[in-house]
């Protein structure tokens, strides 16, 4: 029983750090398109 919950923690803090690693990479291709416009105005 111990070890399921163990692993149920790891599953969560897995999760939990692809959440991260995905909206930061969205973050970043959200500034690189902001980038990108700002040099099609100019």
């Amino acid at each position: 029983v111990e070890n399921d919950a163990e692993v149920n923690i790891l599953e969560e803090q897995l999760e939990i750090d692809l959440n991260n690693t995905f909206s930061k990479r969205n973050w970043e291709n959200n500034e690189i398109s902001d980038w990108k416009s700002d040099i099609d105005l100019k």
